[in-house]
């Protein structure tokens, strides 16, 4: 009779998916993959025991046998929802609640011409000897292909890593399947992302196919597809759905080989479409390591190292970065690759963050060359290093901004050059990490290792250090404004009046004072009270400001930008020498100018023109002829946070 029977309650679970993926869909994900009618509810009060299916509907027998319950498809359809692309096409239901199934890849991917001959997209080998793979998404088929072609070619021991963290469902087309993925009508190019630690592709893969099941009973065993996105060419298309057994998720597809090649592993690594990884997730990629005897540091050296395959949606950006971390990996493991050592490429693209990360990472310099070699062993279709110039060269190329994608073009390449530098960033990092754990065998996961780390994070989080390159003239061209330190610093405390200096104040019964920045005649009125009427011999004057500071026509002065003056512009820098050279170019070009400057001013405009302009090391500098018992130091730390590590060893070495 087709009957399903269970010894405990059977729960039923609705298949639309709106919170799943939106608002407070992680805690949704948490409870279910989906939210229950009312009709349900009272289903789910019953204690069905046995499912028996006919043409009709399914039919639910409870537990004393003398009550059967059928679920119709009217009360199926209550919980999707329908839509169309567009009004010339037909309306049909949306799986989650509002996505369209899209092919996921198109033969203009295909830029190594290889899916005729190997399987898959874009198939490439590292050069040198590691054997590191990459490749775009294949289907069913060219799948298996690829996996052949590496056996017979000698490849025993295969892992492979899909990363894609958008899900896939393979749909039968031409006696092959072929990759489908959930996209939004407002972006049909754009795959899914950001799920959330919460919630995995295969939860969601899983949901889809229920979903797609669903959708075929109530429209004739038929779903709705669209292959062609860009001119919409007879679509959707109809694909023919008689049973799950038409539909396989990515663990299906990847997990076939297990039987055929016993010494074959596979695991999802989701990458996020740009930018770095997650720490969890090169958790999970040293985790497939420690599992590989062949890859550990005790390892068998006769025999062969596994090969490393990789897969993404198009084999270009997130394969490049795994393929990149396997080269780091392998380096540890077999040693300085044949095609390294005989051709040193002269590298001579430099990052300031990647050089700050460097001098701080034992053996840092060493390591930068290292990911180097890696990054150019794995360069074929893509190298990181190149395509942080190319995002930064056309963002300084645009005159008039324009728009991409609704949002400001600058503001675009800014955020796809960050996210490369990110990128190179933590492969730096991780090199460091490798240098240190792998000995070790991985005794230590990286999240940890990086908690361990801290400062990494806030040098990371200083990423952005166009601020040391920024032209000096762009207080004289207008674009930013001087505003005085009065404006931004008032007097809270009122001791301007007998100080000279604002918010002056001492710490009770020690010999340590704070106050606001003072200009010349603060300064100068501050040092003769400490050192001659409180008799202090020795004083160590520590200045904390981290944005520029100038002093012009004996008033001191901080650039801003003219739209949000209260708004601090930070100077992200290695030493305070940095800072210093900054005010001293500013000071420079003010006095260079020679022109009437637009100012901030006890809250309105005024126009000066400047006679004088010293840096704060002059200032000090003049004063410490006069004051022999002075010193002065420049730690800056940023507002209403705590101090960089930096800044807490200056302070200590310059206490004692």
């Amino acid at each position: 009779m087709g009957t399903t029977a269970s010894t405990a309650q059977q729960s039923f679970t609705s298949p639309k998916q709106r919170g799943f993926l939106h608002g407070n869909g992680m805690s949704a994900a948490k409870r279910s993959l989906g939210s229950s009618s009312p009709q349900m509810v009272r289903f789910l009060n019953s204690k069905a025991k046995s499912i028996i299916t006919n043409k009709v509907a399914p039919v639910f027998i409870t537990y004393n046998c003398t009550e059967e319950f059928q679920i119709h498809n009217d009360l199926l359809t209550a919980n999707y929802t329908m839509g169309r692309i567009s009004d010339i096409m037909p309306e049909h239901y949306l799986v989650l609640g509002e996505y369209f199934i899209v092919q996921d890849v198109h033969c203009k991917t295909d830029v190594l011409s290889t899916t005729g001959t190997y399987g898959a997209p874009n198939f490439r080998k590292a050069q040198g000897d590691y054997p590191i793979y990459g490749m775009g998404q294949p289907s069913l088929i060219g799948f298996n292909k690829l996996l052949q072609r590496l056996q017979g070619e000698g490849h025993e021991e295969i892992i492979f890593f899909c990363l894609r963290e958008e899900p896939l469902v393979f749909l039968p087309w031409e006696k092959d399947f072929v990759s489908y993925t959930p996209r939004r009508k407002e972006n049909l190019h754009e795959n899914l992302h950001s799920l959330g630690r919460d919630v995995t592709p295969e939860q969601v893969e899983l949901t889809v196919r229920r979903e797609l099941c669903d959708f075929a009973k109530l429209t004739q065993n038929i779903i709705y597809v669209y292959n062609d996105i860009e001119h919409f060419k007879d679509e959707p298309h109809t694909v023919s759905i008689l049973s799950e057994e038409n539909i396989h998720i990515s663990e299906e597809i990847y997990k076939r080989a297990l039987f055929t090649l016993p010494s074959y592993r596979y695991y999802r690594l989701p990458l996020p479409m740009e930018g770095a990884p997650l720490e969890e997730i090169c958790d999970t990629f040293i985790g497939a390591i420690r599992e590989t005897p062949s890859l550990s540091i005790y390892r068998n050296t006769s025999r062969p190292l596994p090969s490393l395959l990789f897969s993404c949606q198009t084999g270009v950006g997130r394969t490049n970065l795994a393929m990149t971390l396997a080269a780091l990996l392998l380096h540890h493991v077999k040693g300085t690759p044949k095609q390294a050592m005989s051709e040193k490429k002269q590298d001579t693209h430099e990052f300031q963050i990647i050089k700050m990360v460097a001098s701080r990472l034992p053996k840092g310099q060493q390591v930068l060359e290292e990911v180097n070699t890696a990054i150019n062993l794995c360069s074929e279709m893509h190298n990181i290093k190149d395509s942080i110039y190319e995002n930064k060269k056309k963002m300084e190329g645009i005159v008039e901004d324009y728009q991409i994608q609704g949002n400001s073009a600058k503001q675009y390449f800014l955020q796809m050059t960050l996210q490369s530098l990110e990128c190179y960033f933590y492969l730096v990092v991780f090199k460091a990490y490798l240098h240190e754990q792998y000995p070790l065998a991985f005794a230590k996961p990286f999240t940890q290792w990086m908690c361990s780390n801290a400062w990494i994070y806030r040098l990371l989080a200083a990423m952005d250090l166009s601020e040391l390159s920024a032209s000096a003239a762009l207080v004289t061209k207008g674009i930013r404004v001087l505003v005085a330190s009065e404006y931004l610093a008032p007097d809270i405390l009122s001791s301007a009046k007998e100080m000279k200096v604002s918010n002056f104040r001492r710490v009770p019964k020690m010999a340590v004072y704070g106050m606001t920045q003072p200009g010349s005649e603060a300064l100068s009125a501050v040092l003769s009270y400490l050192m001659q009427q409180r008799r202090h011999g020795h004083l160590l004057w520590i200045n904390v400001q981290e944005e520029l500071v100038i002093e012009g026509n004996g008033q001191l002065f901080i650039p801003r930008e003219p739209t949000c003056l209260e708004k601090p512009i930070r100077v992200c820098m290695q030493s305070p020498n940095q800072l210093q050279k900054l005010e001293q170019a500013l000071a420079e070009e003010v006095l260079r100018s020679e022109e009437w400057l637009e100012v901030v001013v006890e809250r309105e405009k005024q126009l000066r023109l400047f006679k004088s302009c010293h840096t704060l090391q002059e200032i000090f500098a003049q004063q410490s002829s006069t004051h022999t018992g002075l010193s002065y130091r420049r730690i800056a730390m940023p507002d209403c946070s705590a101090p960089h590590e930096e800044a807490r060893h200056l302070f200590y070495l310059h206490y004692i």
